[in-house]
């Protein structure tokens, strides 16, 4: 399987004068020991990589090539930073802004004081198969530092590239959002075969505002992308998250934020539709360490054809967690008899004064707003449509960033008109 095969070529490779080689090594040996993700393994258990249906799927696209897909329609108004396998190969931040951010390499920021201390401790290689195999296999990364109190004037667009066949891509990302700053960061993925297994770290200093979009919608039929991020937040930072999914053969997101401060706030939302016979995992986990924090959640999926649609959330609260604020919603609807969907909304609470609550609902286009659409003569296709985006506009409404928000809905129509 090319997810072993890569392991083992890069493990072969590895070079004890490399400045990571001990953290290259420990990784190695997890990965030794546990292997890919099984059924057994709960967070992996409606995406258990090592089984035959998804080593045949990632085969697929090891020895397919397709069309990386323009990914927006409109010229966004943003710094650009393009990444080819998690190397950085061109940007457009001026030199002006330097006081307030720097964008490097993994080269250029192995001395930087915070690269030092947080890469690998946010997303350690025993958290997760797939983080010990990112661990192996990364050969740079990039590098994001906004300075304190620094507020950008435009958002940072991280334009992912890949085209790897026959070897997993394993690019690596560590970003570092400084006390009191604001800013927003855009991660999009084009990728036109072969698969991608990327880990991207974060923190978010005391009172930082950072909103990060997840933008997976240039992905080819046959490409494959496994996203882990790991999230810290200090005290009074807030964190707003995007994942916005149609497209690829297989994607499977893993979201983790660890509120380490008091009075933090999380919002996760999310947006997937396995169309044909796409399968698209959302796994998440938010971690209450500290008390008087929030965290929400809203996904909600759109399943047509054979496409395969999983949730698979976790709110945990620990003891000292009290005074907790936590809500969790997946909403999903099912297009086609084919269709398949998991859904499985979790609570684990520790603590005896909070506020949490959790849900799922699944169902099918409304017979009765149907029915109401058509007597006023919209065509029951064009109504159709018109419901379905009228589901997703809940999670596109919620983007900030106008520019963007006019493109996903645009990409959004473009999809769901291919259905038919």
């Amino acid at each position: 399987m090319l997810l072993n095969h890569t392991f083992a070529e890069k493990a072969r490779r590895l070079r004890s004068d490399h400045p990571d080689y001990t953290y290259k090594r420990s990784a190695a040996a997890y990965f030794e020991e546990h292997g890919l993700p099984k059924p057994t393994h709960e967070y992996y258990k409606y995406t258990a990589l090592s089984t035959p249906w998804f080593a045949q799927k990632i085969q697929a696209a090891a020895e397919g090539e397709g069309e990386m897909r323009s990914v927006f329609p409109h010229d966004l108004d943003a710094y650009r930073v393009v990444l080819e396998h998690g190397r950085v190969v061109e940007s457009t931040l001026p030199a002006a802004l330097s006081s307030k951010i720097a964008v490097l390499s993994f080269d250029q920021a192995r001395h930087h004081p915070y690269f030092a201390t947080h890469f690998g401790k946010i997303a350690p290689p025993d958290s997760d198969p797939l983080v010990a195999l990112n661990a192996v296999g990364y050969e740079t990364g990039c590098f994001v530092r906004i300075a304190p109190e620094a507020a950008l004037d435009k958002s940072l667009w991280l334009q992912h590239r890949s085209y790897r066949l026959h070897e997993a891509a394993c690019p690596r990302t560590l970003v570092i959002a400084g006390r009191q700053s604001r800013a927003s960061v855009m991660a999009s993925w084009s990728i036109g075969g072969g698969v991608v297994n990327a880990v991207t770290e974060m923190v978010l200093e005391t009172g930082a505002h950072l909103d990060w979009y997840d933008v997976q919608i240039g992905l080819s039929d046959c490409a494959c992308l496994l996203n882990t991020t790991h999230v810290v937040q200090e005290k009074d930072s807030l964190c707003r998250a995007y994942t916005l999914t149609w497209s690829g053969s297989v994607v499977r997101n893993s979201w983790q934020t660890f509120i380490q401060g008091s009075g933090s706030e999380t919002h996760l939302y999310g947006l997937y539709c396995p169309f044909a016979t796409r399968h698209i995992d959302n796994a998440t986990t938010v971690d209450h360490r500290r008390p008087h924090s929030t965290s929400n959640e809203l996904f909600k999926g759109l399943i047509a054809g054979q496409g395969t649609g999983v949730f698979n959330g976790r709110i945990y609260v620990r003891p000292e967690a009290q005074k907790t604020l936590a809500f969790q919603a997946n909403h999903n609807l099912v297009l086609s008899e084919k269709a398949v969907l998991h859904t499985k909304p979790q609570l684990e609470i520790w603590a005896d004064d909070v506020k949490c609550s959790h849900g799922a609902t699944i169902g099918k286009i409304d017979p009765r707003q149907l029915a109401y659409l058509q007597s006023r003569g919209i065509p029951q296709a064009v109504a159709v449509r018109l419901l379905q985006e009228a589901f997703a506009a809940e999670v596109i409404e919620q983007v900030d960033w106008l520019a963007l928000r006019t493109s996903l809905s645009e990409n959004l129509q473009n999809a769901l008109e291919s259905l038919g």
